[in-house]
């Protein structure tokens, strides 16, 4: 009974870990997002894609790629391969999605400093990179251990 107990107590860290994580770090850093949906929500010509039209997905996707690896390059060693092969995919995928929403942001930075938009599909893109950003960090939350 005791042994359920922990393991119920463990699951119950690990789910507000992932949480906290999810609300504080990929919710608060939405936040431009949320002021730039305040300032243009009453313009007629209005769409969501006009909420992250310029590249700030690629930044935040950047942000939190960057904690992740901060997160698995300060973690303990874990026993185990598959706890191993865990960890390098997370640190390959946070690699990736760093550097690929990086260089994007750089490639379409020129035409942002001159007034334009973001295409359809380089918002697009923004936005895959912000939810496999997401992924990842969540994914290294899961692979931290739950201390007591």
């Amino acid at each position: 009974m005791e042994k359920e107990l922990s393991r119920s107590a463990y699951i119950e860290k690990r789910v507000t870990r992932l949480m906290l994580w999810l609300f504080l770090s990929a919710g608060f850093s939405l936040a431009p997002l949320f002021v730039n949906y305040l300032m243009l929500r009453e313009d007629t010509s209005f769409t969501s894609v006009n909420l992250y039209d310029r590249g700030e997905l690629f930044l935040i996707a950047a942000v939190l790629c960057a904690d992740s690896l901060g997160r698995l390059l300060r973690l303990k060693a874990r026993r185990g391969q598959l706890a191993s092969l865990f960890a390098t995919i997370c640190l390959i995928a946070a690699v990736y999605v760093l550097f690929a929403s990086s260089i994007e942001f750089g490639l379409v930075a020129r035409s942002l400093r001159a007034g334009t938009s973001l295409t359809w599909m380089q918002a697009r893109d923004s936005l895959r990179e912000f939810c496999g950003a997401v992924a990842v960090g969540l994914g290294t939350i899961m692979f931290e251990r739950v201390e007591d």
